[in-house]
Order: structure tokens, then sequence, then C-alpha cells
């Protein structure tokens, strides 16, 4: 599956200054060696930020502790095809068109 057009460029700038991991639709098994082998356990959940295009996803997170943002992906699900509704401005701690605005808003 291709990545979205910003996620790329964007993520080496995040990199460059935060400790970055992707999660994925794999077992559970998977996604802890990932983070084992990331060094990530063992943060506090308010020193994790969550980045989601997926609101659902984002509220449970928040409700863990976790720092949330919302990137907005009206195509995720294909044109016309909303299956999440927008969140209201304010629902996470930080709301981006895209990953290079979040990048932006970290000071990459």
């Amino acid at each position: 599956m291709p990545p979205w057009p910003d996620s790329v460029a964007a993520l080496h700038l995040l990199r460059s200054r935060y400790v970055i991991a992707r999660l994925s639709n794999g077992h559970v098994a998977l996604l802890i060696r990932m983070a084992k082998a990331a060094g990530l356990l063992g943060c506090a959940p308010a020193q994790v930020m969550l980045v989601a295009s997926h609101p659902s996803d984002l509220a449970a997170a928040a409700k863990c502790g976790l720092q949330t943002c919302y990137v907005s992906r009206p195509l995720e699900y294909g044109e016309g095809r909303v299956v999440e509704a927008t969140p209201a401005q304010g629902q996470f701690n930080l709301m981006v068109e895209n990953l290079n605005g979040l990048a932006t808003v970290m000071e990459c």
C-alpha cells in the first residue's frame, strides 16, 4: 500500500526531533516486538502521542492518558465515503490537515 503523499517527508522531519514508531493492524505480539526493538516501552502515557485519522482510535488513546493528534484524511475510505465524522475542534490535543502540519506545529 503506498503511503499518503505527505507521509514520508513529514516523518523524516519529525524523526529528526522525536522518536517515532508506526503502529499497524498486526497482532499484539508483533506490535510489542516493534515497540521493544524501538526502545519505546517504559514511557509514561502522557509522553506518547497517537497520531491518527480515526477519531475512535484517538478517543481510546486519550482515555488511556496519551496525547492525541487528529490528521485529516478525507479520502481515507474513498471519494465521498465517510465512516467517521470529522471531530469537533478541540476534541484532541492537536488537529492538523496533514503530517506536514504536524511537523510544523512540532517545530521540526
